[in-house]
């Protein structure tokens, strides 16, 4: 499983997972496959259980709103912090939202950018 879901990262796919259980973070560290997942959508968060699919359906706006939204905003390389609630949310108390030990990262895709179109 851990091999599956580790060649599935590498290849850039966002994963998530959906389960009735209350206690699913919990489960996933208890099994060594906590940090895969970029949606935990469980018991927590939903008011019908399985075989509704409501579960499911939360899981995929998880990644839509979070990550499709810091990519709406802009991001060309994880952001440091994000919050689709206040996307000027930053951990250093003003707008900036990268801390410059992270802008680094930003340069390869920047360059991209800007000196190979198509």
């Amino acid at each position: 499983m851990k091999e599956t879901l580790d060649t599935l990262r590498k290849k850039g796919y966002l994963l998530a997972i959906g389960s009735s259980s209350k206690n699913t973070p919990f489960i996933l560290q208890q099994i060594g496959l906590a940090g895969f997942f970029d949606a935990i959508s469980d018991g927590n968060n939903i008011t019908h259980s399985k075989p509704d699919p409501e579960v499911f359906v939360k899981a995929a706006q998880m990644l839509r709103t979070y990550w499709g939204g810091m990519a709406n905003e802009g991001a060309d390389t994880f952001w440091e912090l994000y919050n689709p609630d206040n996307p000027n949310e930053s951990p250093y108390g003003g707008t900036i939202v990268l801390s410059y030990c992270h802008a680094w990262s930003c340069a390869s895709a920047y360059f991209l950018r800007k000196y190979y179109q198509e």
